[in-house]
């Protein structure tokens, strides 16, 4: 069974200087954006983010939405370039 590393890419503070986005990277493509949810602080993994790169982003969400997908954020441009 292979074991996967995953290291530090970057990390992004919040107001309070707390880490509130890390990006950890494996081989190559495997990268994770690990992301707290800022509203509720007393609670870890609620869910996972998944940053995908399509041609048309639009589209993309319409057709998740026909096939009774749920999006709960988005499409939006963040300051980290996803």
């Amino acid at each position: 069974m292979k074991e996967y590393i995953f290291l530090l890419t970057l990390s992004f503070p919040g107001e309070d200087g707390q880490t509130v986005i890390a990006h950890i990277r494996g081989e190559k493509y495997q990268d994770l954006m690990l992301v707290t949810d800022q509203s509720d602080t007393k609670t870890n993994g609620k869910g996972v983010v998944i940053n995908l790169t399509v041609k048309d982003i639009n589209s993309f969400s319409d057709k998740a939405l026909k096939f009774d997908g749920e999006i709960i954020e988005g499409p939006i441009d963040r300051p980290w370039n996803a």
